[in-house]
């Protein structure tokens, strides 16, 4: 049964973190717009972001459903969410009404509560996951074997 939900939940953070970075590298003049209204970055790293981040994202979705990546892109994933957090709660704190730029909802106004609440339950599936990858017995070829 876990390794059926490990499967289970590992396709689903994978299918959203590789939706979202195509949705931002499709999209990254738009993206790059939402990260600029977030104030947290001067022009030229946010330009920098806009363009890097959908590619990682990507990247780190499709390299959760291979086994060797596990631990690692569970901790980038779960380590993105936290940064996703943060973003949001600055802009929270600072009265800020913008996209958040998450999943391409273009033209929606931020739902904090929402938005915070969606990244919190996406990382407690990345902690499991890297729960989960980080006590799975690594396979190590042995000479009879090969």
């Amino acid at each position: 049964m876990k390794q059926h939900s490990y499967f289970i939940l590992s396709c689903l953070l994978s299918l959203v973190f590789i939706y979202a970075g195509l949705v931002k590298a499709i999209g990254t003049s738009s993206f790059y717009h939402d990260v600029r209204a977030y104030h947290l970055l001067p022009d030229q790293w946010a330009w920098t972001l806009a363009h890097f981040l959908p590619w990682l994202e990507i990247v780190v979705g499709v390299a959760l459903l291979a086994r060797p990546a596990r631990f690692a892109s569970s901790l980038i994933i779960a380590l993105l969410l936290l940064l996703f957090m943060s973003a949001l709660l600055s802009a929270w704190i600072s009265g800020l009404n913008i996209e958040c730029g998450c999943l391409g909802e273009g033209g929606v106004p931020s739902s904090y509560v929402w938005y915070l609440s969606r990244d919190a339950v996406m990382l407690l599936v990345a902690l499991y996951l890297l729960r989960s990858a980080s006590t799975q017995p690594v396979a190590v070829p042995s000479p009879s074997n090969l």
